[in-house]
């Protein structure tokens, strides 16, 4: 949990407007905790919200500001991180509201076959494989909404991509 702070704090001395978001799977966010994510300005973002699949936004992926968020909130983010593949780490210059526009472009893939389907970037393991097959600027480009990612990769923070 300090490693993250702690970065952003130090990027915070050349960029003073990063801010620290989580991008937490809200079913496994909800299956942990037995509490569903709830909408709150400034804290927490369904990216499902206004998309075909908002039925299903609770279950979806939400964008939570780390800095808005009560300490206990932050440190149950960082146990279902612990717990489950369910959490993906941002540090971002964007806003919530853009920033959360940004990710909820990247959910819709289309498929060679034309065929769209869902891309689970939210998921840290979907993250890595994503990370490797994509080439540089596929990287740049998917990456680019943020400064950096960050994952837990066998109990180890990993950062992926970035601005």
């Amino acid at each position: 949990m300090h490693e993250l702070r702690s970065r952003l704090e130090s990027l915070r001395t050349k960029q003073p407007n990063l801010n620290l978001y989580a991008l937490v799977d809200g079913l496994q966010y909800e299956q942990h905790t037995g509490n569903r994510l709830n909408r709150s300005p400034g804290f927490s973002l369904a990216l499902f919200d206004g998309t075909p699949d908002a039925a299903l936004a609770h279950a979806g992926p939400w964008l939570l500001n780390e800095e808005q968020a009560a300490p206990k909130q932050v440190e149950t983010i960082y146990e279902l991180e612990a717990a489950k593949p369910a959490v993906v780490w941002l540090i971002a210059s964007s806003p919530m509201l853009l920033l959360g526009m940004a990710l909820t472009k990247r959910l819709e893939v289309t498929m060679p076959d034309g065929s769209h389907g869902l891309m689970r970037f939210y998921d840290p393991r979907t993250l890595q494989a994503l990370v490797n097959t994509l080439d540089h600027e596929q990287r740049q480009e998917f990456f680019g909404c943020a400064e950096e990612w960050h994952i837990l990769i066998d109990g180890r923070r990993a950062r992926l991509g970035g601005a």
